[in-house]
């Protein structure tokens, strides 16, 4: 379905087979301008996005058909520093990426569906500088075998 979607300007919006929406946009002088949604064949979202002329802007959220959040990505244009946030189907946090002009800068933290970290990666313009790899839970100490003296004749 289009809606007056003349000389760039208006709506657009599609629909599954089954009569649910798959997804809705708005266009202002050619260009992808405020919302974005795309939905799951059931109807619950899949993806809310905004947009400034074609470029995002604004919080960018994806959900797992049940509504659980699937990542959190921040957009402004211009700004230097963003943060991104990805969720396991559980709910727990899954990585924090940090963003600056668009390059990965800083920690890259990842955690396992219990909400630990496993592992921690630090960029800079890019780049990986480090990288801890899989982060194991440390070992319990452990007593040393007890040895016995062979017995004195």
């Amino acid at each position: 379905e289009r809606k007056a979607l003349r000389n760039g300007n208006g709506t657009i919006t599609a629909y599954f087979a089954n009569g649910n929406k798959s997804f809705e946009c708005t266009f202002e002088n050619g260009f992808v301008n405020g919302s974005w949604k795309e939905y799951y064949l059931n109807g619950a979202i899949y993806r809310e996005e905004n947009y400034e002329f074609g470029d995002y802007e604004g919080v960018q959220k994806h959900f797992y058909a049940d509504g659980k959040p699937m990542a959190v990505l921040n957009f402004k244009a211009g700004d230097e520093h963003l943060e991104q946030r990805y969720y396991h189907e559980n709910g727990q946090l899954k990585r924090v990426q940090n963003w600056i002009w668009g390059e990965m800068d800083g920690e890259s933290l990842h955690y396992d569906t219990n909400g630990q970290q496993i592992r921690r990666e630090v960029y800079h313009d890019g780049y990986q500088t480090f990288d801890s790899g899989i982060i194991v839970p440390a070992a319990q100490p452990t007593t040393p075998p007890k040895t016995t003296k062979p017995a004195k004749k």
